[in-house]
């Protein structure tokens, strides 16, 4: 009996830093993500993401969109780091494992003073306190800036097809129509 419970106490202790690495390789992985956001490294950036999810978007049309988006005078976009608040227990269909990863980050617009009116300043601000909360968005109608602090979700995806890695993909109600088919309904319900 004394073996028997040895065993189990052994069991779930390795459970537990199993557990805890992929959580840590998880955190390290976004927290490297949230990085080439920061940098602006799309290349490196998009070499972190689902690869199935450059079959539904292609990679060079995304990649064209960000580059001409951050080339643009008239807006100027800052990103804060990534803060991993929580990665959820491991949800597995088919070989590939799925969590989910909760997280913020801070996001710094400024608008140059050639675009916008004070109606549109205003527009925005209505815009990004809808999507990210009254609570989260700073605006000054003076400086042209808006401080956003952003909630949000990444899946972790670790498909044997393509290596042993975790690989990110956004958590957003709004892409599920495109990338329903990559990923199962019940990795949608994880929290």
């Amino acid at each position: 009996m004394k073996k028997l419970g040895l065993i189990l106490l052994i069991f779930i202790t390795a459970t537990g830093f199993a557990q805890g690495d992929y959580k840590a390789e998880i955190t390290k992985r976004l927290s490297e993500y949230g990085g080439f956001i920061k940098t602006k490294n799309i290349d490196t950036l998009f070499s972190y993401m689902y690869p199935k999810f450059f079959d539904v978007f292609p990679k060079q049309a995304l990649a064209d969109g960000m580059k001409k988006t951050f080339a643009d005078t008239n807006l100027t976009m800052m990103f804060g780091d990534v803060v991993v608040t929580s990665v959820s227990d491991v949800y597995e269909e088919d070989k590939i494992k799925y969590a989910v990863v909760n997280y913020t980050n801070t996001i710094e617009l400024t608008l140059s003073k050639s675009v916008g009116t004070q109606v549109v300043l205003e527009s925005m601000k209505n815009t990004y306190e809808n999507a990210y909360g009254a609570a989260n968005v700073k605006a000054d109608f003076d400086t042209r800036t808006f401080n956003i602090k952003a909630t949000n979700a990444m899946f972790a995806i670790n498909n044997p097809a393509y290596g042993n890695r975790w690989w990110l993909l956004e958590k957003k109600d709004e892409l599920r129509p495109n990338v329903g088919a990559m990923i199962p309904a019940k990795a949608w319900e994880v929290k």
